[in-house]
């Protein structure tokens, strides 16, 4: 009985929260929070909403105007629908500026973009912001706060392959945690996840996420479990047995696997509150985006690292700005300095070979294996200054600083190129020339080994002999012709080769 009493509190969520350890998994895309303006949900739910009209109040809107393609509800607390209707896209704007630059990525470049996962965040800030009138509702009637389908958070999983290595990525959750404020005094902040549903669903906002048929035959299904006692336990129950987060050290349900308590995206700092600004020397409650306080001083706005820059200067009825920082500094408020691309290119020509540009630039496996190679054989070494010096690379989280001029990298990888060359062709030179040189040598020495046979030594000996002389004293004889004649021949004025060919002539 106990063991179903833990599997059941687990599902549900009730029970401390315990994670399955993967230590061989790569973290992907895993930043705190994991889900563009998911804090935003518990917040949205507790206003009051009432039904706008969509023709109207699309009107006023930009950034989310080909997403929010449904009648949807707007704060109460704005009389006018479309100064209401600017305010959220304002929201969502600066939540996806805020998470597109966590990723690693720079919103300025990807604003225009239209990948997968870019699109995928646009559509869950919009959504998040412009939450779906309730059917049945008209113009200016209260409705409830319709969280986004459980199918967008999925969509935005799989288009921007988030990967934290264990069970805490969960579209469907309630997460409730404990700080204590200002004044000591302890506050529970609950953060809730998306709608159980897929979309479109006229209980959630949103469409139709890129998931399986048999997940999407099974929301609906599992929705409606929820929705009474009998049905949630006994889908909650299910679940227990493949949630691997759910089985502790310390408890009997099976083998022991290593946990932890808090996951993985949520032991990350968060960056709502590292980006977070102070409006003024006497604020007690820090905003988001240093831009939206115009009088403030320079020396606070983007962290004095860049200027704030119009997100759209056609969109003159809702301006937004945000920092553009500058060349070396980079992030939603410019805190944090690019790596150099000039250093990394300098290591990689004249150290590439050991690695030392790629654990500049935080990449160690990678380094370590070109360490292990001597540079790939040098091919590896040769590639990576090509990759390094042509644009600014990828560092761990960020594109390094546009430090190099391109003319410069033109110069030296010429020069290079020349170097190289120089010394492949002196090598291949000196390898002829030694090979050469051995052949030489090598014949010569064969030469001298060999032994010609002296003319005298044959032919005329025989003739001696067939005349009556005796052998041995037919060949001193000829010997002593042989070493005379030419001496004579030359006193007389004749060139030794000339009177050895001629009495070789004579001879023969």
């Amino acid at each position: 009985m106990r063991q179903w009493l833990v599997l059941f509190a687990c599902a549900a969520g009730i029970a401390s929260e315990a994670f399955t350890t993967n230590p061989v998994c790569g973290q992907q895309n895993c930043i705190n929070p994991v889900f563009p303006a998911v804090e935003e949900l518990a917040r949205n739910r507790n206003k009051k909403w009432t039904c706008a009209a969509r023709k109207r109040a699309v009107a006023s809107l930009d950034f989310c105007k080909p997403f929010v393609t449904y009648d949807f509800a707007l704060p109460a607390d704005e009389v006018d629908p479309d100064t209401a209707a600017r305010k959220q896209e304002g929201q969502a704007v600066t939540h996806y500026f805020f998470h597109v630059n966590a990723l690693g990525m720079d919103a300025w470049l990807e604003k225009d973009g239209d990948g997968d996962c870019n699109l995928s965040i646009k559509r869950l800030v919009c959504w998040s912001f412009f939450p779906r009138c309730e059917e049945g509702k008209k113009e200016g009637e209260v409705s409830v706060y319709l969280r986004p389908c459980a199918s967008s958070c999925q969509n935005y999983i799989s288009s921007c392959g988030v990967e934290c290595c264990d069970e805490s990525v969960q579209c469907v959750f309630e997460h409730k945690k404990s700080v204590n404020t200002t004044g000591g005094q302890p506050r529970t902040i609950t953060t809730q996840g998306y709608e159980a549903q897929m979309g479109p669903n006229a209980l959630c906002t949103g469409g139709s996420g890129s998931r399986s048929v048999l997940a999407a035959l099974a929301m609906p299904v599992l929705g409606a479990l929820m929705n009474n006692r009998a049905g949630a336990g006994a889908v909650l129950a299910v679940l227990a047995f493949s949630l691997q987060g759910c089985s502790d050290t310390d408890s009997d349900l099976g083998a022991e696997v290593p946990v932890h308590r808090v996951g993985n995206w949520r032991a990350k700092k968060d960056y709502l509150v590292q980006e977070a600004v102070q409006p003024g020397p006497g604020a007690t409650k820090n905003i988001l985006n240093s831009c939206t306080m115009m009088d403030n001083a320079a020396a606070t706005t983007c962290s004095a690292h860049g200027s704030c820059k119009a997100w759209n200067p056609a969109n003159v009825k809702n301006p937004l700005y945000f920092c553009h920082c500058d060349r070396d500094w980079f992030g939603s408020e410019c805190k944090y300095q690019r790596q150099s691309q000039a250093i990394a290119y300098t290591l990689s020509v004249l150290l590439g070979w050991a690695g030392a540009d790629r654990f500049y630039l935080g990449q160690y496996l990678s380094g370590l294996l070109k360490l292990c190679t001597a540079g790939g054989l040098g091919l590896w070494w040769l590639a990576d200054i090509v990759r390094v010096g042509s644009a600014p690379v990828r560092a761990t989280d960020h594109n390094v600083a546009a430090d190099l001029p391109h003319w410069l990298f033109m110069a030296t990888t010429v020069l290079l190129t020349l170097a190289v060359s120089l010394v492949v062709v002196s090598l291949w030179a000196s390898a002829s020339i030694r090979a050469r040189r051995r052949k030489n040598a090598d014949m010569m020495a064969a030469e001298e080994d060999r032994v010609i046979p002296y003319p005298a030594y044959q032919g005329p000996s025989d003739k001696l002999v067939e005349h009556g002389m005796d052998p041995q004293a037919s060949r001193r004889f000829l010997e002593l012709i042989w070493g005379y004649a030419p001496v004579r021949l030359c006193e007389h004025g004749m060139d030794p080769q000339a009177s050895r060919r001629f009495l070789e002539l004579i001879w023969g």
